[in-house]
């Protein structure tokens, strides 16, 4: 039905947003005129896991927080930081997965994992004309054509609606820990050379400014995480 939809709106010349949850359509500058929204809400399958490859096929309307609940089960997660607006674990406020990629977001764990760019293998789509493309494969070492993955991340849906992504896991660290800093920029400073320069691998290195600090609760001054 979808590329369907797609057709009609093009032969019409009909304006068409794309989406995932429509969580985010809020974000940036307003659409110009009348627009129809075309959300993947309902492309919500996982399609294919292969636990022993790390790779995991799916609709780009998974939830994030679905996908990463049943990555988890098998011992795996996808490196990828809830985005921000996110409340607390809320399925609804974390989007889809397919709306994560298009806005291209990231945070803390790119220091150690990179960006979500880097978690892609494959990937199909719907071109503005309702026409079906694929880039890329299922295996990690998949380096053939044009890296389509790069040029679709962070796009905010202006080249295509994807449809499905094919992406990398990680094995579940069996334990994490955080420890939370605060004191003088200086002295954070110095303790963040002193990690990076240790034989530490920290999975993040975050710094709230004082109004974040405070915020979260904590005194008004710079706060490492």
């Amino acid at each position: 039905d979808l590329p369907d939809l797609v057709r009609q709106l093009h032969e019409a010349s009909l304006p068409w947003l794309p989406a995932g949850q429509t969580s985010r359509l809020h974000w940036g500058p307003p659409v110009q005129g009348a627009c129809t929204v075309v959300s993947a809400r309902r492309l919500n399958r996982i399609l294919e896991h292969n636990p022993g490859d790390f790779t995991i096929t799916v609709e780009a309307g998974t939830p994030l927080v679905q996908l990463q609940e049943t990555l988890a089960a098998h011992g795996q997660w996808l490196a990828l930081d809830l985005p921000w607006g996110t409340h607390g674990g809320d399925e609804a406020s974390a989007g889809s997965i397919g709306g994560l990629v298009a806005r291209g977001l990231a945070g803390g764990y790119r220091h150690r994992h990179l960006g979500v760019r880097d978690q892609l293998i494959g990937i199909c789509l719907l071109r503005s004309d309702g026409v079906t493309a694929r880039a890329g494969g299922k295996v990690v070492k998949n380096v053939a054509g044009y890296d389509l993955m790069r040029l679709f991340t962070g796009s905010w849906g202006s080249l295509g609606l994807i449809t499905e992504l094919t992406l990398r896991t990680m094995p579940l660290p069996p334990q994490r820990q955080g420890l939370c800093l605060q004191g003088s920029l200086g002295e954070l400073a110095g303790l963040v050379r002193w990690l990076l320069g240790s034989s530490l691998s920290p999975e993040r290195l975050d710094w709230w400014s004082p109004t974040l600090a405070a915020a979260a609760g904590f005194g008004r001054e710079p706060l490492l995480l």
